[in-house]
């Protein structure tokens, strides 16, 4: 089974919020906008 290699995730995630100049929360929320739009254009809730 493969393994997650979450430092690779982690290190993708910050070096995209740093080109940006983002704060983790300035990142966050733009996550969070984004699953908003997603799920709302999927007209139900993943959960």
């Amino acid at each position: 089974m493969p393994v997650f290699d979450f430092a690779a995730f982690f290190d993708a995630f910050d070096s995209g919020r740093r080109e940006r100049g983002l704060s983790w929360y300035e990142f966050a929320d733009e996550l969070w906008q984004q699953s908003s739009e997603l799920n709302a254009h999927r007209n139900d809730h993943p959960l």
